[in-house]
C-alpha cells in the first residue's frame, strides 16, 4: 500500500497500476479473492486513466477469473 501511495503522490499512475496488478495476481494465488477483487478494479481504474488498453485488458481478463472463483464458493 506504502508503495502505491507513493507512486500515485508522485503522478506515476502507470506504476500504482502496475503496483496494484501485481497485488491483484499475488492475493489471487493466495486465495484471497475479495483482496484481490479490490485491487484489479483499483488497477483497472488506473490503466483507463493512463489510456493502457493492454494491460488494462489483461486486468480485466484477471478480474473476470478472480469474480469467476468468487462465484464458485
Amino acid at each position: 500500500r506504502e508503495s502505491i501511495r507513493y507512486k500515485e503522490l508522485l503522478g506515476d499512475l502507470y506504476a500504482a497500476a502496475t503496483t496494484r496488478f501485481n497485488v491483484a495476481a499475488d492475493l489471487a494465488n493466495a486465495g484471497r479473492l475479495l483482496d484481490a477483487r479490490e485491487y484489479a478494479q483499483a488497477a483497472i481504474q488506473n490503466f483507463d486513466a493512463c489510456n493502457a488498453p493492454g494491460l488494462l485488458a489483461k486486468t480485466a481478463e484477471m478480474l473476470a477469473y478472480i469474480e469467476g472463483e468468487l462465484k464458485a464458493t
